[in-house]
Order: structure tokens, then C-alpha cells, then sequence
């Protein structure tokens, strides 16, 4: 399965995000799980948390993936 290719494929190409620092995946069972941390470039906290649910939004139409997105730096 190469869910994590995608997924890093389809985070990276998103506006406002400058950078994956880290992107696992993971199967338990039914569930399945992308781990990201990213970089963003967002100006304030609310359009980071806009982007964060864009971006949950996006993995879990094109991927069937649920994301847990943490924000690791603001450039």
C-alpha cells in the first residue's frame, strides 16, 4: 500500500503548507491512521486550524485515511 506516498503527495501540494517533517502510516484492524507532522505558513491560528481540517478533509476523501495532524512550526 503506498497510502503514505499519496498522502505525502496530496499534504504537499496543499497552499499553506511548507514543509512534511514527518509522515507515518498505520492499520489496526479496520481503522487506519496517517501521522503527520507539518510546517505551515499560515498567519494566524485560525487559518492554521482551517488548514489542518482542509487537510483532514482531503486524506480522508482521497484515501479512506482518518489524519492526526500536529503542527511542528509556523514560517
Amino acid at each position: 500500500d503506498n497510502a503514505c506516498e499519496k498522502a505525502q503527495a496530496l499534504i504537499k501540494n496543499v497552499n499553506g503548507v511548507a514543509e512534511i517533517n514527518d509522515l507515518q502510516c498505520h492499520t489496526y484492524g479496520d481503522r487506519k491512521i496517517i501521522a503527520a507532522e507539518i510546517t505551515v505558513t499560515c498567519g494566524t491560528a485560525k487559518e492554521t486550524v482551517e488548514l489542518t481540517k482542509l487537510l483532514k478533509s482531503i486524506i480522508k476523501d482521497k484515501l479512506g485515511y482518518d489524519l492526526q495532524i500536529t503542527v511542528g512550526g509556523v514560517l
